[in-house]
């Protein structure tokens, strides 16, 4: 390997200046901290594209909880109001006018139970985006409302249980 002597070197230092090299310098800075810039936006973007994406998913799955939750409570509205008649015929099926024990043929037979929906909900828990939402009180509110969900299943499932029980002791007596 040949070795460097001042001689050698020299021209290149003459050559060189303070100035391009602080040109160079902030060129070479700027780049890098434009790089770095982009690639946080590029991110941030992605990140709030998957955000609407799992919360569009949240949104769908509530309407569908909505829809289910209505259908039950038209089929309990109908069970309250044939409880209602069969408490005022003192539970004889025989005082209750033949068409209305047509319309309300399935008091009998519904024994549904409510099952709600909350898988989209889980993979925003699991996705860690809740805390790249923006609106807290938005995710309260949803946070909330399948908590709501949760308990109406239960008061649901337990209703249709002790009505399934009360038709049997009703059936077997």
């Amino acid at each position: 390997m040949k070795k460097l002597n001042w001689n050698t070197v020299r021209p290149f230092i003459k050559k060189y200046r303070v100035g391009d090299y602080l040109r160079q310098f902030s060129i070479v800075a700027g780049g890098v901290i434009v790089t770095f810039w982009g690639s946080a936006l590029i991110t941030q973007h992605a990140r709030q594209q998957e955000v609407r994406s799992t919360m569009q998913l949240v949104t769908k799955e509530l309407q569908y909880n909505r829809e289910a939750l209505q259908g039950i409570k038209m089929l309990t509205n109908q069970d309250i109001h044939m409880s209602l008649l069969l408490i005022e015929n003192n539970l004889v099926l025989s005082g209750i006018p033949a068409d209305t024990l047509y319309t309300y043929k399935k008091f009998f037979s519904n024994l549904t139970n409510f099952h709600y929906r909350n898988d989209a909900l889980e993979v925003l828990k699991g996705s860690s985006l809740m805390q790249y939402i923006s609106d807290k009180q938005l995710l309260q509110n949803i946070l909330q409302v399948y908590y709501r969900l949760e308990n109406m299943q239960k008061n649901i499932n337990n209703y249709y249980s002790l009505k399934e029980k009360t038709l049997q002791d009703l059936f077997f007596s």
